[in-house]
């Protein structure tokens, strides 16, 4: 099966075609002729000169172009010593001298290796070939080939004995001591206990509470090896262990290190299939797809492996179109990925997650982090994180978001929190870990070198096991094995080695005793970034091998480099996937080659990559070789170079990476020439475009403005400005500016709107009352005989008349938001139908419910809008205009019982396109209607439990605390304590700083609406009464057009009635008048939801009028006309009131007493085991006492006798 990390980018993920050319006429601007590469003092940091390594799991590929520049390999030598007799210049001329052939090759020709004679010769030397002690190096040359220089001992400072295999017996190719070596392989950890100690009493309290540690120290200190010391003990627990490392080099790749364990745990579940487990894993897959649905398809696109692992998954596209840099789509990825990691630890408990190097972390990283950490839903988990204390500071987002951690676990205690600090081992543990490399006995030997390693490496673990491996490498640390013992010189030791802080010295001079082959792969590697899978290795060596026609292809020495785990370590078994061990291993393998030298190889790889064409996961990788390879300097390479950045930056922002966005945006915008925008406008609109939406993702409004300006300012037509427009209109902080943007625009697209707030007043209400009038006049064929929109300036415009409403309702700018929908409106009706039709008609339809409350005229819109999606079938718009329609349109004219089903289509539809908005909001009417309408209590509960869950995760905490009073009024009507929102934790004083002074009115009037409603119902009419007298109508206005402004109109009305007949005041009859007056006018006005209510308040006030027949009649046709409607609660309530009006009205307690049984059966079967309780309570002695009959022993004996015959 081919890799997935080559498979290629869909038409939609390219902004343009490029041609790629191959040949000589491709990134000229590159010395065909270049002299050999000298070797530097300095080697470490020469080899770094920023040009750090591509992880080939972020993505791809650039054209192919030939090789012009030799590249060298350093050889095995030392870096040269300052007091060498010769200068480095000299060096240079005598290996430009010595490698002089290469410029006589012709452009694709292949070069020949020269022999050691015929080279002798070239250099007017007659002594022979040149062999024995000369070192080989590898290095590039053009076009097509790599070659062999040589060049003698003395450009070195290795010996003769050091490099002749035949005088130095004990030593294989490899430079290591055949016989007993030291026993690296299975060395542990020391010095280490309290702190292995403190992780594993975490890892033994994670079924009680989710566990949180941060290990933090310097580099080196073995923190990656302290925390995997867990994984044996979370195997034995039943639990997966899984690590994901962040790359030093990439820092700005979102997501990398957590991505990584998420690939990780594909190839576990990939390998129980494979283990014969299928039941396991498809009862995993099933469990997955159920609980993520539409969100399979984003985790599909960010996770390596994820379509293997999960094969059964449905196969479709995202449909989500919102902007990756919104606020929705950060939440959409938070919520997909908490889903995941929730999946995951239902079936293996406990789930260990390491993060490593979280100090490279980029922000969204870290926010993401935190996300998974504070998710109130999995609690079978424990999350490490390990970062360097030295770059870390108070300022530092991942600082700020561990002491953010701490306080919360302090407040909330959500999750256990620890954090330990790991510094250098002191002699006596170095002690132990050189007794246990050599044979795990004590030796007071032993002591003296524990002191002098001590020394040399600080007791820094990664300092101390390179330096001794370095020792036995050199020879300076040996078995003796007529002695049976290990034997060194201190002196020796102290004269050929010295102290150093660098440990990536020690580490490059151990791999310079490798062969040139395994060398070179370590390169290779190292630019592939932390993490690589083999097969992306492979085919990038075999481009890089075969142009070098002397190399030594050892299979067994390049095989050993992927088995022995000294380098590079197996982190993904059944995609062959290897990571650094640790990155100043991999910094080392860098310095191997010099600076110059490694931009000339990044080239080379990115144009291997790309020879198998642009890949969806290796745009960015690819990108990132060529702009570190050699500059260009011709034309048409830098415009090629520059669109491929643009696919890379277009690629970045897709998947949320704005910094690489912006970085690739800004490369490409250099490449381009003086005069781009007359002759590439494209490709210079698209790059400006890409880094505007970048710079104002990231916060840098000033220079997002700055390139926003240079667009705007050219002379080209508007609609491809939009773009430019659209992205400064979303980062703008102050709404009105917004709006007032949008305006300009619109009316730079003939779009106008009346100046002055008046104008706009009067304007708003003439369009209202026309578009009404017109509404009124239209038919089904109507809109089916609209054309569908296709100009796309015509197209844009609604887009941004949608953007202006909803800014202007942000702005609490009713007129602007009335006038934008009615020119939205207007557009559908005149040009034809597009994406946001459907939506502009069914705001217009709650715009005459709340403004006109036309019903009749709101239900033509609601038909008119059914229909445009009918014909259109948009994808998003779809469940924005259904939730509108049933929470603000149909409600008025539809029972609500007929609503449940499509609010749950729409919240579907909307989390198929990822919009947690409006899915939210579906949850919310979903719920609220579901209470009134009479949904059983023990179903309500139970949906509200599951879907109080999705509002926190979708961080709705608005939406989430207005649902907490009805969820309450569930639980005390089913005599649940509020306690009993199982598994859901009570945020109403934490989430007071998330919401709104506004919303908080809100909430605050949610609440006051359902005391009332719940004091109605359980007879609390003192309570009840005086609140419903206090707040008149003013939930309506707080919630205006909402069909829970029926039941809050209704059931003030009864504790109204109630207050006016056990006081009679007049003000409670006035005002439960007022109540009856407004259902009736429903009731008149065709809303089938009305009919039982009006019947039931003109029932209560017939009651204190003293009609007795009327109110009979009434309650009757109140009880008959609410079981029709499905609504059992309010015909339990209204037997109840008819019972009472029985009994003390009427005197008729026959009658009364069985109204009050049906109030008890509708109650039951409703489940308010509460209120059932209450009113046995109340009237107990109203129904016949049970006789309890006494039988006497023998009675019972004789009884039992007679049973028994």
């Amino acid at each position: 099966m081919e890799d997935d990390e080559f498979a290629p980018l869909r038409e939609d993920e390219l902004s343009s075609s490029i041609d790629f050319h191959h040949g000589d006429d491709v990134f000229r601007g590159v010395d065909e002729h270049a002299s050999p590469i000298r070797i530097h003092n300095d080697s470490i940091s020469s080899a770094r000169g920023g040009n750090g390594p591509i992880n080939e799991n972020e993505v791809l590929a650039s054209p192919e172009r030939p090789l012009s520049q030799e590249v060298s390999l350093k050889d095995e030598a030392k870096p040269l010593s300052s007091d060498d007799s010769r200068s480095e210049l000299e060096l240079a001329d005598n290996n430009r001298h010595q490698t002089s052939y290469h410029s006589n090759i012709p452009s694709g020709s292949k070069a020949t290796v020269p022999t050691a004679e015929s080279q002798s010769k070239e250099n007017g030397q007659n002594d022979g070939p040149i062999l024995g002690n000369e070192m080989l190096r590898v290095v590039y040359c053009a076009p097509d080939a790599y070659s062999v220089s040589r060049f003698s001992d003395a450009d070195t400072e290795l010996s003769e004995k050091e490099m002749d295999p035949t005088t130095s017996p004990q030593r294989t190719d490899r430079g290591e001591l055949v016989g007993k070596k030291l026993r690296f392989d299975t060395l542990g950890l020391y010095g280490r206990e309290d702190e292995q100690q403190v992780l594993k009493t975490c890892l033994a309290k994670v079924s009680q509470c989710k566990q949180v540690v941060f290990v933090r120290g310097s580099s080196g200190t073995g923190k990656t090896a302290l925390c995997n010391s867990l994984l044996d003990s979370v195997k034995d627990l039943g639990g997966w262990f899984v690590h994901g490392k962040f790359d030093p080099y990439h820092r700005n790749s979102p997501y990398s290190g957590i991505l990584q364990a998420c690939q990780q745990i594909c190839g576990e579940i990939v390998l129980l299939r494979n283990q014969g487990e299928d039941e396991k894993h498809q009862s995993i897959c099933q469990e997955l797809v159920s609980e993520l649905g539409s969100e399979m398809p984003l985790l599909r696109s960010l996770i390596p492996g994820f379509s293997e692992a999960f094969d059964n998954s449905p196969d479709c596209e995202d449909e989500g179109d919102e902007k990756p840099q919104t606020q929705e789509f950060k939440a959409r990825i938070l919520y997909a990925f908490r889903l995941f990691f929730r999946e995951i630890a239902k079936f293996f408990r406990p789930l260990v997650i390491v993060l490593d190097d979280i100090h490279w972390a980029d922000e969204s990283s870290v926010k993401l982090m935190e996300g998974l950490i504070v998710d109130r839903f999995n609690e079978s988990i424990m999350v490490v994180g390990i970062y360097r204390l030295e770059e870390v500071t108070k300022e530092h987002v991942l600082q700020q978001t561990i002491a953010k951690l701490e306080a919360l676990s302090a407040s909330e205690q959500q999750f256990h929190f620890e954090q330990m600090t790991i510094g250098d081992m002191d002699i006596n543990s170095v002690q132990q870990v050189l007794n246990y490399l050599m044979d795990g006995k004590k030796h007071d030997e032993v002591r003296r070198l524990s002191v002098l390693c001590h020394k040399r490496t600080a007791g820094n673990v990664l300092h101390l096991v390179t330096f001794v491996r370095l020792l036995e490498s050199k020879g300076l640390l040996t078995f003796d094995a007529e002695q049976g013992r290990w034997l060194w010189d201190k002196e020796t030791i102290l004269s050929e080695t010295h102290a150093t802080d660098n440990v990536v010295e020690l580490i490059q001079k151990d791999m310079l005793a490798l062969p040139e082959n395994v060398r070179l792969r370590l390169v290779v590697a190292s630019c592939l970034g932390h993490s690589f899978k083999k097969p992306t290795f492979d085919f990038v060596w075999e481009s890089v091998s075969s142009k070098i026609p002397g190399l030594q292809h050892t299979t067994m020495e390049a095989e050993l480099l992927w088995l022995d785990g000294k380098y590079l370590e197996l982190c993904g078994s059944y995609d062959k996937s290897y990571r650094w061990v640790h990155d100043r291993i991999q910094e080392a393998a860098l310095s191997l080659v010099e600076a110059e030298d490694l931009s000339r190889l990044k080239e080379d790889m990115g144009t291997s990559l790309l020879s198998k064409g642009l890949q969806s996961r290796t745009i960015i990788v690819t990108a990132s070789l060529l702009n570190d390879g050699p500059k260009a300097t011709d034309e048409h390479s830098l415009i090629q170079l520059a669109e491929i950045n643009l696919h890379a930056a277009e690629y970045a922002t897709s998947v949320y990476a704005f910094a690489s966005a912006a970085d690739f945006a800004k490369k490409g915008i250099s490449n381009l020439p003086s005069d781009h925008w007359e002759t590439q406008p494209e490709l210079s609109l698209g790059l400006y475009s890409s880094a505007v939406e970048a710079d104002g993702c990231l916060g840098r409004f000033m220079d997002m403005h700055e390139k926003a300006e240079i667009v705007l300012e050219q002379d080209i037509p508007l609609q491809k400005k939009l773009r430019v427009f659209d992205a400064k209109v979303d980062h703008i902080r102050i709404g009105q500016d917004a709006a007032d943007l949008l305006v300009r625009i619109l009316e730079d697209l003939q779009c106008q709107f009346p100046r002055g707030k008046l104008g706009r007043v009067v304007s708003m209400f003439r369009e209202t009352f026309r578009m009404r009038s017109r509404i009124k006049l239209m038919t089904i064929r109507d809109i089916a005989m609209l054309p569908v929109l296709d100009e796309p300036t015509q197209v844009s415009v609604m887009k941004l008349l949608d953007k202006l409403s909803r800014f202007a309702y942000v702005c609490e700018d009713k007129n602007m938001m009335l006038l934008a929908l009615l020119r939205s409106v207007s557009l559908t009706l005149d040009r034809g139908l597009c994406e946001g039709s459907a939506t502009a008609l069914a705001s217009m339809g709650m715009v005459i419910v709340m403004a006109l409350q036309d019903y009749e005229t709101a239900a033509k819109c609601a038909q008119l809008c059914l229909q445009i999606i009918a014909r259109l079938r948009p994808k998003k718009s779809n469940g924005n205009a259904l939730q509108k329609l049933c929470g603000f349109v149909q409600c008025w004219s539809h029972n609500l019982n007929t609503l449940l089903g499509p609010l749950s289509r729409a919240r579907e539809m909307c989390l198929a396109t990822g919009d947690h908005t409006n899915s939210s909001i579906c949850i919310y009417h979903y719920l609220t209607i579901g209470v009134q309408s009479g949904r059983p209590l023990d179903k309500l509960e139970d949906e509200f439990r599951t879907y109080g869950r999705r509002l926190l995760d979708f961080e709705k905490v608005f939406l989430y605390r207005q649902l907490l009073s009805y969820w309450d009024y569930v639980c005390v009507l089913r005599c649940v304590s509020k306690g009993a929102r199982t598994a859901l934790p009570d945020i109403e004083e934490t989430s007071d700083q998330s919401i709104t002074e506004e919303e908080h009115r809100k909430v605050n009037s949610v609440e006051t609406s359902v005391k009332i409603r719940l004091g109605s119902i359980l007879g609390e009419h003192e309570v009840a009464g005086p609140l419903a007298l206090e707040t008149g109508n003013g939930y309506a206005k707080a919630a205006p057009g909402h069909a829970t402004i029926m039941a809050d109109t209704f059931w003030r009305g009864i504790s109204l009635f109630a207050m006016a007949r056990a006081t009679g005041r007049r003000a409670y009859r006035n005002a439960a008048r007022k109540a009856l007056s407004v259902t009736q006018s429903w009731d008149a006005k065709g809303n089938p939801n009305a009919r039982h209510l009006s019947h039931y308040l003109n029932a209560e006030d017939a009651v204190i009028r003293g009609d007795h027949a009327t109110a009979e009649d009434s309650y009757q046709g109140a009880i008959s006309r609410a079981l029709d409607g499905g609504f059992i609660h309010e015909a339990a309530h209204a037997n109840e009131r008819f019972f009472l009006f029985l009994l003390h009205e009427r005197n008729d307690r026959e009658r009364a007493l069985s109204k009050l049984d049906e109030a008890v059966r509708l109650f039951e079967e409703w489940g308010a085991k509460k209120k059932v309780e209450k009113i046995r309570e109340e009237y107990q002695n109203l129904w016949p006492q049970p006789q309890v009959i006494i039988v006497a022993n023998d009675q019972n004996e004789q009884l039992d006798d007679a049973k028994a015959h």
